[in-house]
């Protein structure tokens, strides 16, 4: 049976995400002195929240070994992986361990190294500013874009899906 896109997200238990240019506007601040910032919404820090309050989980795998990749995720309380250039076997991984099937996971990235884990869940959500070469793979492409509030938007439309009402 082929379920359509509200059906899949309806039965969505897990939402992975990448960092850079999900959570981030994809741009970094380096100091004089080599300290990197980047700019993340609390918005998607509170939709960490709501999708845990509908029995959602949210785990981070980023490519980039950074402190502020840890900083955000322990202040969102969510599990992360750095250093991953291989996100399809972490995310397998991952999916084994928990003893998730990969239809009940939402992947969301924005770039190539994205591309394999997002051709792999169950769903696959790009921002609207993610890069051309995965928009193909894409099951939903977000209003917003990276860093502006993603998850945030996605938790309406999964919520939305679980209540079975209609998003405009």
């Amino acid at each position: 049976m082929i379920m359509n896109l509200k059906e899949k997200l309806s039965k969505i238990t897990l939402i992975v995400t990448d960092f850079d240019g999900v959570l981030t506007d994809n741009k970094v601040h380096v100091s004089e002195i080599g300290t990197e910032t980047v700019v993340c919404s609390r918005a998607d820090g509170f939709a960490v929240g709501l999708f845990r309050s509908i029995g959602i989980d949210v785990v981070c795998i980023s490519t980039e070994v950074n402190p502020v990749v840890a900083k955000r995720c322990e202040k969102m309380r969510i599990l992360y992986y750095q250093g991953q250039h291989d996100k399809l076997s972490c995310l397998k991984a991952y999916l084994i361990e928990k003893g998730i099937d990969k239809e009940y996971c939402l992947y969301v990235g924005n770039d190539t190294n994205d591309a394999e884990a997002l051709g792999y869940a169950g769903v696959a959500v790009i921002p609207s500013d993610a890069y051309k070469e995965v928009a193909y793979l894409a099951h939903l492409k977000t209003k917003s874009k990276g860093g502006d509030g993603v998850l945030r938007e996605l938790f309406t439309i999964i919520q939305s899906a679980k209540s079975k009402t209609i998003v405009k």
